[in-house]
């Protein structure tokens, strides 16, 4: 089966080399942090459809992203041990927002939300508090 999820790598690539990393990462991250408080919004699947394509499109920048600037900061015998670190910590990274969400989803019924909800709405706000304070 082909892979689909690369198609908008390239474009990234380009965004990335003509806006800089601060403002492309930074704003893609941004934008995936406020289309995923929009997840937490939807009230339908066809909503939810329409914002998870959004924001694959928004994660396609990160990875490239990440590879550009660690190709431009290191030396190319050290890529492969930060590129391994990298990884590494988004797995461990990972690992941790499974417990966020578990402990956020409890909060099912505050407000009149589902667990679900909050975990998409205060896990978007986190996000694009976070790009907001990184790219300004």
């Amino acid at each position: 089966m082909p892979q689909r999820g690369p198609a908008l790598t390239h474009q990234s690539q380009l965004g990335l080399r003509r806006f800089g990393p601060r403002i492309w990462l930074g704003g893609a991250t941004f934008l995936w942090g406020c289309v995923t408080i929009g997840l937490g919004f939807s009230n339908n699947w066809s909503a939810m459809a329409a914002m998870r394509a959004l924001l694959g499109m928004f994660e396609s920048c990160l990875l490239p992203g990440a590879s550009y600037l660690i190709a431009c900061w290191y030396p190319r015998k050290q890529m492969a041990t930060r590129s391994a670190i990298f990884y590494i910590t988004s797995i461990a990274v990972g690992g941790l927002g499974n417990l966020l969400g578990y402990g956020i989803s409890m909060m099912h019924g505050i407000g009149g939300y589902s667990g679900w909800r909050w975990v998409f709405l205060l896990e978007g706000a986190l996000v694009s508090s976070l790009a907001q304070n990184i790219a300004s």
